[in-house]
């Protein structure tokens, strides 16, 4: 009997702290989650297909919340998330923006080693162009947007230029 009351309250605080953990997990603030998706092949004397995207796309928030880029591509690849002005999103694979960034993070291209990998051109947070992330392979990496209400942040991959988004923030 002593056994079966043991166990008993043994279950009876593993279920309150289940609830304590659900309980915060509810009461913690939403953030948006915003994935890199998609894989990579190629195909000898045939051709190379990359479908690598953000998912979403563009996505909507408040002013001084926080998005996450989560990276579950096929392929391992890093990526970033670098706010440009909408006039430099590239359309090929000329990218002056992407060049920048890349510098801007102090990537060797020997070694692939970044040497900053949050890199913020004004105040902290995303809030303008040069602002700039790097998302690790299998990895996760967050920030504020600072930027005010009413205004749209273009982002891109530096390493994969076709990956565009837009942050719209409202108040």
């Amino acid at each position: 009997m002593a056994n079966l009351r043991r166990a008993s309250l043994t279950l009876v605080g593993v279920c309150a702290i289940a609830a304590m953990v659900v309980a915060a997990a509810l009461a913690a603030p939403k953030g948006t989650t915003v994935k890199a998706v998609g894989k990579a092949s190629f195909k000898r004397n045939v051709g190379v297909s990359d479908t690598q995207h953000w998912n979403p796309g563009t996505i909507s928030v408040a002013s001084g919340s926080r998005v996450t880029w989560k990276n579950v591509t096929r392929t391992g690849d890093p990526h970033t998330i670098t706010i440009v002005a909408k006039r430099d999103l590239p359309s090929g694979f000329d990218c002056s923006a992407c060049d920048a960034a890349l510098r801007a993070h102090g990537v060797d291209p020997s070694t692939g080693r970044v040497a900053h990998p949050v890199v913020n051109v004004g105040a902290a947070g995303l809030d303008q162009p040069g602002d700039s992330l790097v998302l690790p392979p299998h990895g996760r990496v967050s920030a504020l947007v600072t930027a005010p209400a009413g205004t749209t942040l273009y982002f891109m991959c530096s390493i994969h230029p076709w990956m565009q988004g837009r942050i719209k923030v409202h108040g």
